[in-house]
Parts: structure tokens; sequence; C-alpha cells
């Protein structure tokens, strides 16, 4: 009667397994973060003392006792501020467990949000020891910690700071000022303002849903919520430039006197660049730090070639060098006879006919450069297939000083054009009273410029220098 009533037991014990597995990959499927709770009773007594008395040596298990100790407490929120035990489901499991299910869940479900979880490997507890099978979980793999720097437990601990960080800076801000700057951000009038745009957006966002709630736990939850899915820094808003930005405003600077203050704050020389040379244990950390994320290979850089950019409207053709038989007299110079120097009127050249009458006969292309702060180069990984640094599928990339994008930004505002809020934008400036022209063929075959400037979605909206009229000029086209 015992082996029967333990075969029984042992049967109800596997469809609690399978029961909790299947409704965890439920919850997980809606990409719903996961939070650990502050517990103040040990879940392991709970779930024993809530069996029959005659069973619980049977399940005293080492390794689901290590289970439910450090997964038992996981839960999701909902979007309302609920709490919900991602593991007890008492409606699901056998009739054995639900008193103690329910016991787990009651417990899980009244207590406060401690943290957002992490964990560094996909399998949560010890699937099998001996001939037993034990609770345990398989996350998703996008549910790994990626993070190369910090660990599962760094990374809990980070966001339990941030909570107090960001609980603080919704209090330290009004609504009115973080609406009239977010409004000032997205109309584009601060250099590049486009980098904080998701960071202010979060954060109007954030305040509205939570300063809203009356309820101070359900308050809480929500800030939670939000830390949990905030992209990196963006708790960090207080000490942003944003951050900034809003205190200079709530100080009752003027509208114009804040831009400037940015806009100095912003300056491509000083922004995020060292004021003074770093220490020499700061070097050795920065060398740890490379290392350990795999990237010294990547960071080996060179200029790209021109056999590797895939396609251009002109290059120079490849001489081919003949060896030459030297003659009796080849070593003596022959007299040189005077060419006559013509003066050829100007005349104006469209780039259609510059492309197709000259450029096939050019063997050399020299350009004058005014000023060498506009160049940019081009540039790629010196050591094949180096880990990636990049948001993007290839090794390219480029650089530049002197805040060419900052000053094409400034020409094309000035001008009327529309900088930002395009699907593509291309601007051209250059130093002098020459009249380019900048051309655009579409996906569709449609060809924008200055004498057919509106074509589907495009438009030339700048064109400039028909008549010479500025050393500093722009055309756009977005």
């Amino acid at each position: 009667m015992k082996n029967q009533e333990f075969t029984n037991n042992n049967q109800h014990y596997r469809q609690l397994e399978e029961n909790m597995q299947k409704e965890f990959h439920q919850l997980l499927c809606e990409n719903q973060p996961l939070f650990k709770v502050a517990l103040t009773d040990d879940l392991w007594l709970h779930y024993l003392e809530s069996l029959e008395l005659s069973s619980r040596q049977q399940y005293n298990c080492s390794c689901c006792k290590a289970f439910i100790r450090k997964y038992g407490d996981l839960v999701i929120l909902t979007e309302d501020g609920q709490i919900k035990s991602a593991l007890w489901h008492p409606e699901t499991v056998p009739d054995y467990f639900k008193a103690a299910v329910t016991q787990l869940k009651k417990v899980v479900e009244a207590s406060s949000i401690k943290t957002v979880f992490y964990s560094d490997q996909r399998q949560l507890g010890t699937p099998f020891s001996g001939e037993r099978s034990h609770l345990s979980l398989m996350l998703p793999k996008h549910y790994v910690s990626k993070s190369a720097l910090k660990t599962a437990n760094q990374l809990m601990a980070e966001k339990k700071a941030e909570f107090q960080l960001f609980e603080a800076t919704l209090h330290m801000y009004s609504r009115d000022s973080v609406s009239i700057m977010k409004t000032l951000i997205d109309s584009g009038a601060l250099y590049r303002s486009e980098r904080f745009i998701g960071m202010i957006s979060w954060f109007d966002e954030a305040q509205q849903v939570i300063l809203k709630e009356k309820d101070a736990l359900v308050r809480e939850r929500l800030m939670w919520r939000y830390i949990a899915k905030a992209k990196t820094g963006y708790c960090h808003l207080k000490n942003s430039m944003i951050g900034t930005l809003l205190d200079d405003y709530q100080e009752g600077i003027n509208t114009d006197e804040l831009i400037r203050r940015y806009n100095d704050k912003m300056d491509p020389s000083q922004y995020m660049r060292a004021q003074s040379a770093p220490t020499e244990g700061a070097l050795i950390e920065a060398e740890k730090l490379v290392e350990k994320l795999g990237i010294i290979d990547a960071l080996d850089r060179r200029f790209a070639r021109l056999d590797e950019i895939p396609e251009f409207i002109w290059r120079s053709p490849e001489k081919k060098v003949e060896k030459q038989k030297m003659g009796l007299f080849s070593g003596i110079i022959p007299k040189i006879p005077k060419v006559k120097i013509i003066d050829w009127p100007i005349t104006t050249m469209t780039w259609k006919k510059f492309s197709e009458t000259l450029l096939p006969q050019v063997n050399k292309i020299e350009a004058r450069v005014d000023d060498t702060n506009r160049l940019m180069s081009l540039v790629t990984e010196n050591i094949p297939d180096s880990k990636s640094i990049f948001q993007w599928d290839n090794p390219f990339s480029w650089y530049y000083h002197g805040g060419v994008d900052g000053e094409i930004k400034r020409r094309v505002q000035e001008a009327g054009g529309r900088y930002e809020e395009n699907d593509i934008r291309c601007s051209l400036i250059w130093e002098n009273r020459t009249d380019l022209d900048l051309h655009c063929l579409t996906p569709a075959g449609k060809h924008i410029f200055y004498n057919r400037k509106r074509e589907t979605n495009g438009w030339l909206d700048v064109d400039m220098n028909v008549r010479g009229e500025t050393m500093y000029p722009v055309e756009n086209i977005r």
C-alpha cells in the first residue's frame, strides 16, 4: 500500500512540475519582465507545512528546497500594477498540491517588489538528481543576461539602486516642466536633441501614469514596471543633459539662454570628452574592460580600401606598367616645345554632361579642399571577423571632427529646410560660392533635382548658390 501511495504521489508531483512549467512559459510568451519580491517568511516551510503530514518527508528534497527558496518568489506585474506569481497557479495543479501552491501564491502576491530578476543561465534549478526529478524551469534565451561586465546579482543590485534614483527624480520635476521640455526637444531647436527624445518621452509617460495613481503600493509597482522596461541610462535622467535642461528651466532661465547653455554643453569639442589625462589606474581598468568584452580585435581599425567599396560613380583607371626597351640616346633630354595657353571661356556644365562626356576620359581627379575639418574618413576592421561593436551588420564606420553634423543642421534649419523627422535625408554643404547641385534617384526611378524639386514623397527643400549668394551654402533633399 505504501509503494502504491508513493507511486500515485510521484505521478502527482510530475504533473505539478509540468503544469508549473507550462504556465510559466505562457506568461513569458507575452515578453513580461520578471521580478523578485521581498519575502519575510521561508517559502519552503510554507510549502512543506501545507502538505499532508504523512508524506512530508517524501518531498523534503534539498534540490526542490533550493529551487523554491531561490526562484519561488518570481512574479510579473500587470499594466495596472497588480502582482501575479509566475510559478504558483493552484487552479491547474493536482489536488494533492493545491493547498501548498495556494499558500505559496498567497505569500508571494502579498509581498512588495524587491528588484528586477536577472539570470546568468537558462536552467533554473536541478531537473534531475539520481533517479528523481525536481522542480526546475528553463528560461527562454532572451531572458538570460547578456552582460559581459556584470553578474546577474550585480544587475539586480543595480536595479534596486535605480529605483531609489528614479523615485526621487519623478517628484523632482513638475509635470509642466517635463511636458514643455519634451516639446522643446521634439522641436529640434537643440543640437543633437534626437538622441534624448526616447529618454524624455519615456519619463514623460512614466510621470503621467505613476503620479496619477492614488494607492502608494500600486504606484511603487508601476515604478518597477517602468524601470524593468527602461533602456540603459533612462533611470539616470537626473544626471543626464535632460536633467541639466530641466534644472535650468525650473530655475527660470529664459528659452534663448536655455538653448545656448545646452548647446555649449553639447559642443562636440566638449561633450563626453575627457578634460584631463586619465590616470594610470584608469588605463589599466580600461584594458581589462575591453578584454572582458572581447572587443580588442574590433578596436583595431584601419582606413577602408577603394576595392572594399561596392559601387562607384567614377574610379581612376588601372595603369598598366609596361617595361620599355631603352634606346641608345634615351638618357638625353629633348627640347620641349612651348605650349600655347588658350584663354578658354567659362561655361556652365551640368553634372549629367560632366559625368557622361568628361568622366569616361579622365585619368585623374584632384580636388581643392578649403576646410579640411569637413573631411570624413571611412574606416573598417583591421582583423577580419572581429566581434561587432556596432548596431549595424557590417564593420564599416566613419569618423570626423569639427562638428560638421551640427553645422549641417544649422544651415538646413536657417534656410527653412527640414533636418529631422524624415525617413531619409541627404544634405550637402560646401564652403564657397560655386553652384553645386544635389540629385536623388528614388527607388521608383524618379529624379529629384533643382529642375524637379518634388517627386512622390521626396522634396529638394533647400537649393542654394544659383547666383553664388553665399560662402556657406547647403542643399537638402528629404
